[in-house]
């Protein structure tokens, strides 16, 4: 287990409100990512927890509330102070949102490219070998998308997002659609890219072996807001039943 005490806060969000016309999304939502911690957000389908995500990373605003990021709180910010700071986080899409047209090895160069750094051509070619090496992909670099399994699609996905060297990383289901055995080896693959990256993460999903394996710790988004925030061991011995239905299944 992670102690806390010594961690900063990286992500901070407090009050947060979001609405669709006359459905309430999120309600009073306030939730801390610490430097290092895979934070799992645990919910049922339509639970608002890609919603939330995409509050915290700007691509949507919210109605109400407060989101600071890097001791930022983005309402504050330019759009050119915003997209800088977009650029130390990465964002892994549900269903990998990968460049049909391109290869996999051109899927990851596209940000490299749009980045402005003085990297060359040569040495973009060595940071997406080892990007694609560490996520099991190397074999795959001239492969279109098409020709990619669900698994690998989902490990291309993060490769892209890895390869600005982000300090933290958004999940977007990253199970969802896998069989359990690919669904295992992805669980496995966050907790690897944690480990080797020195990533912090959000990982939304309503997978519980996925919960259990890549948190450190786990919030449980039901009825537009949270019930229970805490260890999975924590919670599984938890008696409140609308915390227990969910490690019934």
């Amino acid at each position: 287990m992670m102690d806390h005490t010594r961690n900063e806060i990286i992500i901070k969000v407090e009050h947060l409100y979001k609405s669709f016309k006359s459905e309430i999304v999120l309600s009073d939502i306030s939730l801390e990512l610490f430097h290092g911690e895979n934070l799992v957000v645990l919910g049922k389908s339509g639970a608002g927890k890609s919603v939330l995500l995409k509050c915290i990373t700007g691509l949507i605003p919210p109605d109400k509330g407060d989101i600071i990021l890097f001791d930022h709180n983005i309402s504050d910010l330019n759009e050119d102070a915003l997209n800088n700071l977009k650029k130390r986080i990465g964002y892994v899409f549900q269903g990998a949102a990968l460049y049909d047209s391109m290869s996999v090895r051109e899927n990851l160069l596209f940000p490299l490219e749009r980045a402005e750094n003085e990297i060359s051509h040569k040495e973009k070619g060595f940071i997406i070998e080892e990007i694609l090496e560490n996520v099991g992909l190397k074999d795959s670099i001239n492969k279109m998308p098409s020709e990619l399994s669900g698994g690998m699609r989902k490990r291309a996905g993060l490769a892209r997002a890895l390869v600005l060297r982000p300090e933290i990383i958004m999940y977007d289901e990253p199970t969802t659609g896998l069989d359990p055995a690919t669904s295992h080896e992805i669980s496995e693959l966050i907790l690897q890219v944690q480990r080797i990256f020195r990533t912090s993460s959000i990982i939304v999903t309503h997978d519980m072996h996925c919960a259990r394996l890549t948190s450190n710790r786990i919030m449980i988004l039901e009825n537009s807001c949270f019930i229970a925030d805490g260890t999975y061991e924590s919670l599984r011995k938890n008696k409140t039943k609308s915390v227990q239905d969910y490690f019934l299944n």
